[in-house]
């Protein structure tokens, strides 16, 4: 129970670890729609001193920004808890500064050694879940046999309830392989857009250096490589997830089956 509770705490710090890179990537996100949104209203402003755009259109787009940096603060806050969490789960006190670096990426490797069969079985074999509900089946029937209770109900109600947690075990470590699988797609595709709008964007390049393209269609350019980019590391991040979930699930741990 004390290995169970340990390796839970190592499970969390890990997943937390993640999730708090996971968060700074997604504020540094932020900071770049800002900072889009703020050339986008510089420009409205000129159009609408120009009369070729609305009032309107530029208070529209000030309620956005002034929205998206109410949210880059929430994130923001989210994130320092977070940050606070992750220092306990190591042992040191609240306030400590945590630095994030970069995240290991799942290898090609890795991933073609998954054997769902043989993982599934070391899963059931170190399940603390499925060993506690066992160890309930071994006390209620010792207690039966030494006539510490004559209550056969409960023997036959403990094993009742390992047959369930092993169900459960077993449907839980389903729900992690496919999640994976589904993050593995997710991350391919991602990876696909990220190629084509690299290409994309080097022609934009070359066509603004040649001046045949404006500024503000080159950012446009830029922002969209910029979200490809953003969206294929957002990907690897949630295989990275779910990998260490299943890993951690292959050792017995498994939160949702506790």
């Amino acid at each position: 129970q004390m290995q169970n509770n340990a390796d839970t705490i190592c499970m969390s710090a890990e997943n937390n670890y993640i999730s708090l890179a996971s968060m700074q990537y997604s504020l540094a996100q932020t900071e770049r729609s800002l900072q889009q949104l703020d050339r986008t209203i510089a420009q409205t402003k000129k159009q609408v001193a120009l009369g070729i755009a609305t009032k309107n259109t530029l208070s529209g787009l000030q309620s956005q920004r002034e929205l998206l940096a109410a949210q880059q603060k929430s994130a923001q806050t989210s994130a320092d808890s977070l940050r606070n969490t992750l220092a306990i789960q190591c042992g040191y006190p609240t306030g400590t500064e945590i630095t994030i670096e970069a995240l290991p990426g799942v290898t090609n490797e890795q991933l073609a050694a998954i054997d769902y069969e043989k993982d599934l079985a070391a899963a059931l074999e170190n399940s603390y879940s499925i060993w506690s509900a066992s160890d309930r089946v071994r006390k209620a029937s010792d207690d039966y046999e030494n006539d510490v209770t004559n209550n056969l109900h409960a023997y036959e109600a403990a094993k009742i309830q390992r047959d369930a947690t092993e169900e459960s075990v077993k449907s839980s470590f389903r729900k992690l392989y496919k999640t994976m699988q589904e993050k593995i797609t997710a991350m391919a595709a991602a990876q696909g857009d990220l190629t084509q709008a690299q290409k994309t964007f080097a022609v934009s390049e070359l066509q603004y250096k040649r001046g045949m393209i404006s500024r503000l269609k080159y950012e446009e350019a830029q922002d969209t490589y910029t979200t490809a980019q953003e969206t294929a590391e957002n990907a690897r991040t949630d295989l990275l997830t779910a990998y260490n979930n299943y890993e951690w699930a292959k050792r017995g741990v498994m939160s949702s089956a506790n």
